[in-house]
């Protein structure tokens, strides 16, 4: 998977469609451009299971989904 970031954006090639990523205070903003609005569930497990492994010490569960389309 293509990843592409610096301090506070980053921006990933999912399988699913392109992810972009906003970090700040308030927290983490991710909007994924679905291939396929199908695919939704996967994209959000795709994020969720990444962040479980690297965000380990806060705690991380999952993310709260906001669906805006």
């Amino acid at each position: 998977m293509d990843v592409v970031h610096d301090e506070t954006t980053g921006q990933a090639a999912l399988p699913v469609g392109a992810a972009q990523m906003t970090a700040n205070r308030e927290g983490l903003r991710i909007s994924i451009e679905l291939n396929d609005l199908d695919d939704r569930p996967r994209a959000q497990s795709i994020i969720d299971c990444h962040l479980k492994k690297f965000a380990f010490r806060e705690d991380f569960k999952a993310m709260d989904w906001t669906n805006t389309n």
